[in-house]
């Protein structure tokens, strides 16, 4: 008897010995089966990043330096560049015009293949997007009503009594403190600049004809108008107005850089348009523009080295941009709105002024 319960024992033992060595083994290769998977995924997210990191390493460099756009894209479209992350290669390529465009990213492996790629579109940071972008002094004034964007190359923003109905974008070297009081003085979201934007410099080839005189012109439906005006010339207390006819047009004057009175004002005239019609204005002096928009009208700024001294616009909206290197704005009740509808293109200027990321896909 004691035999036999020997024997049945040694079975058992057995039998366990060899669903233990079973189980074992099948842990084993499920655990160098997770390993393998853990690896694969470990390799698949670095491969992500190494293309990504291509990627983001040439937006960076357009944003800093966007004037470099064509030598980049000519150096990548018949040679990808190549460059190198903790050890593994990437290579990338730029397409498309210096107004929006892609940027192609591959991950390769240690055989220079492609083991990822994935896509970055880039666009033209639009100063149009923007009442009021000053390169360095941006001072609001009080009872001053300002719905749209507003920004600066600057540290930060003098605000008034109301509060700006837009987003505010401060300059890279802005602080905790002035971001707080644009949050504290706008209704939208205080973002800073990753670099300051560079202002493009004014086609003036483009403006061939010359003001034909007067402080009133009609355009029609379509057109769009090019002038060299000598100054706007208010002296006479009368107002300098656009008049657009069907659906409106555009005339766009370019006052000389070396004027050091670019608007001569006297009393209380005004500039603006009628009828649909947009006036943009262009001057690359550095003298002071003393400007008072007309309520209604559409009139557009652009004087990256001048200042502008706002004087208002009555009680109705303005519609306008002033792109300028200082802007202050008037103590009195009134209203500049933003237009919606523009961009970089819609100004006579060679170049872009930056760009932004606007959308990642593989």
């Amino acid at each position: 008897m004691l035999s036999n319960n020997k024997g049945a024992a040694l079975i058992v033992t057995l039998v366990v010995l060899v669903v233990l060595s079973t189980i074992g083994a099948a842990a084993l290769n499920i655990g160098v089966s997770d390993t393998k998977l853990v690896v694969a995924q470990q390799k698949d997210v670095q491969n992500y990043y190494v293309a990504r990191s291509g990627a983001d390493a040439i937006a960076s460099y357009l944003i800093k330096n966007p004037a470099q756009f064509e030598t980049v894209k000519t150096k990548t479209v018949s040679q990808k560049a190549k460059g190198e992350i903790n050890g593994q290669e990437f290579a990338v390529s730029v397409t498309g015009d210096m107004r929006e465009f892609l940027i192609e990213s591959v991950a390769l492996d240690e055989d220079d293949q492609e083991v990822d790629k994935i896509f970055l579109q880039m666009k033209e940071f639009n100063l149009m997007d923007f009442s009021v972008f000053a390169d360095q002094i941006l001072l609001v004034g009080n009872n001053f009503m300002i719905t749209g964007n507003i920004g600066t190359n600057g540290n930060s923003i003098t605000f008034g009594n109301r509060d700006v109905i837009g987003n505010v974008i401060l300059g890279p070297n802005a602080n905790s403190a002035s971001v707080a009081d644009a949050e504290a003085n706008a209704t939208g979201t205080v973002e800073k600049l990753p670099t300051q934007l560079v202002f493009p410099p004014i086609d003036e080839a483009q403006f061939t004809e010359a003001w034909p005189g007067g402080s009133t012109y009609t355009v029609t439906g379509g057109q769009k108008k090019k002038f060299t005006i000598p100054q706007i010339d208010q002296s006479g207390n009368t107002d300098f107005m656009i008049t657009g006819t069907g659906a409106g047009g555009e005339v766009h004057l370019l006052i000389p850089s070396t004027q050091a009175n670019p608007i001569l004002t006297n009393g209380n005239p005004e500039i603006g348009t009628t009828g649909n019609a947009k006036l943009y204005i262009y001057y690359n002096g550095t003298g002071t523009m003393t400007f008072k928009g007309k309520a209604g009208s559409h009139v557009y700024v652009y004087a990256p080295r001048a200042s502008v001294e706002y004087n208002g616009g009555g009680s109705g909206e303005m519609y306008g941009s002033f792109i300028v290197k200082s802007f202050t704005g008037p103590s009195s009740t009134t209203t500049l709105a933003q237009d919606p509808n523009l961009t970089m293109e819609d100004l006579l200027l060679e170049g872009v002024a930056g760009y932004v990321r606007s959308g990642w896909r593989q």
